[in-house]
């Protein structure tokens, strides 16, 4: 090993020479000595100038001298930083050439110069990659940890409402009997949970009945007058004792008297008032223990667009739907801690046995219409989908919300 001054610099990361190149004889080294300069240009996307080009140019460097000048220079750049490195980085030659023979040296120049200048380079190359690797194990670092959080997530949180959605989960529907509500019952069937179906009229909940265990479910009938706390507290203990469990709570029954203000009486004030806000209030109060005991269920309360939008003759009936989406927003809030949420939907105008009737007049049914960016009423099994969403895990991140489907109504 030959002394030299270049040796590494451990804590100031300076590079050095180990070894001295080595001559390669030649057999006729005046050919190499009168060999004219070949000039050839230099590969695409190279820089002309390369590292040493002013040493193999230089006629009076040579041999030995050659050697401790090259040490010299690459030292010189070692300290100071190679500009084609700062500028451009690394660029190899093309495979299968010598670069010190693009400007005419022999192979002693290029035995002397290109390594050298391989070096640096191979060092730079080396620290990028370096940095390259420590960024990519860093982000590869932060993304197994999400990975890790949101593949938790996707086990235990479905992202549709897809048939087993529900599966082994059990349902209190009110106001199940006909309508929404019995289109509700059946898409929480069919997405698997048990449900326990309530309304004044035994004989129309039987056909909900049917509708539900025609999916595989059980389905246990409880006529209930939702107005009364009582009933409904028994509706949910039938509820817990014949289907094991209570997950799910669909606030859904809803009468309206259509009139003017000025021809309502205390008692339609007070009947549509006790059925449906003061139903929900029963059923919400009725569940509470079971929900918040067991930190984990859904109350999905059935409210209407005319609690938002205003419309003459539906003072009272907007008045009690606006109470359950004030209602809502609160205990969503409220039960939140609990690991509860409550949800509200608030439907349009849809083809139901409450508003029959009313559609069945083409002057009222344009009028309606008109104001529905959809231009057209809903169907109740679009109503379905969306209560499933609610009653499933994929809706865990949501509460103290209401939904509107009502084709833009609210919107317009």
């Amino acid at each position: 090993m030959v002394p030299h001054r270049g040796r590494r610099d451990a804590r100031r990361g300076r590079l050095s020479l180990h070894h001295r190149p080595k001559e390669r004889p030649h057999r006729d080294r005046r050919r190499h000595e009168h060999r004219a300069p070949e000039h050839r240009e230099p590969p695409e996307g190279r820089s002309v100038h390369q590292p040493g080009d002013d040493l193999r140019r230089s006629p009076a460097v040579s041999g030995g001298a050659h050697h401790r000048e090259l040490r010299r220079a690459v030292e010189v750049r070692a300290r100071a930083g190679d500009p084609h490195q700062r500028g451009g980085g690394h660029r190899q030659a093309p495979e299968g050439r010598r670069a010190g023979r693009a400007h005419g040296g022999g192979e002693e120049h290029a035995a002397a110069v290109v390594r050298p200048d391989q070096a640096l380079h191979g060092a730079a190359h080396r620290l990028h990659a370096g940095r390259r690797r420590a960024d990519a194990d860093a982000q590869g670092e932060a993304q197994s940890g999400l990975a890790e959080v949101s593949g938790r997530d996707r086990g235990a949180l479905p992202l549709n409402a897809a048939a087993g959605a529900l599966a082994g989960k059990v349902a209190v529907v009110t106001g199940a009997s006909r309508g929404l509500g019995r289109a509700i019952a059946v898409a929480l069937a069919e997405a698997g949970a048990d449900v326990a179906l309530a309304a004044r009229s035994k004989a129309a909940l039987e056909e909900t009945a049917q509708l539900a265990t025609r999916a595989g479910r059980r389905a246990v009938v409880v006529p209930t007058d939702v107005s009364s706390y009582a009933e409904v507290d028994t509706l949910v203990r039938r509820a817990i004792r014949e289907l094991g469990r209570l997950d799910i709570v669909v606030n859904n029954s809803g009468v309206a008297k259509v009139a003017p203000l000025a021809e309502l009486t205390p008692e339609d004030w007070r009947f549509m008032l006790d059925v449906n806000l003061t139903g929900v209030f029963n059923g919400c109060r009725a569940s509470a223990p079971h929900l918040i005991g067991q930190r984990s269920g859904k109350v999905i309360n059935v409210a209407s667009v005319l609690g938002q939008v205003g419309l003459p003759g539906y003072t009272v009936y907007g008045a009690t739907k606006g109470g359950i989406i004030a209602l809502t927003r609160s205990l969503g809030v409220e039960w939140a801690r609990h690991n509860v949420q409550v949800n509200a939907i608030a439907p349009g105008w849809f083809a139901t046995d409450m508003t029959h009737e009313a559609f069945a007049d083409p002057r009222i049914n344009e009028r309606l219409t008109r104001d529905i960016p959809a231009r057209r009423i809903g169907r109740p099994e679009e109503i379905g989908p969306l209560a499933v969403y609610l009653a499933s895990a994929s809706s865990d991140f949501m509460t103290g919300q209401t939904l509107f489907l009502d084709g833009g109504h609210s919107a317009a």
